[in-house]
């Protein structure tokens, strides 16, 4: 194993996980945060509350306009964030 993250006391993550080959791992938990790491150390690199949980499923990504966005299904919702542009 390369690297794990550890849920906070009481969380579980029922969500799928995502990996790009830009070297980012999206994962959800049952508090209903996204979060990304850096696939090469794990480091946690970003959260964000989406106020419902994330439950059996992942995120996707699409590209538009060159562009990559992240796609995330909580509840009755989807949710899509920009991704910085690679250099």
């Amino acid at each position: 194993m390369k690297w794990e993250y550890r849920y906070t006391l009481g969380t579980t993550s029922s969500s799928g996980v995502l990996s790009t080959a830009s070297n980012l791992v999206f994962a959800g938990d049952g508090d209903g945060n996204i979060l990304a790491f850096d696939s090469r150390n794990g480091k946690n690199l970003w959260h964000y509350q989406l106020g419902v949980p994330i439950r059996s499923t992942a995120g996707t990504t699409y590209m538009l306009d060159g562009r990559q966005y992240l796609l995330v299904p909580s509840g009755s919702s989807l949710t899509a964030f920009a991704l910085p542009p690679r250099p």
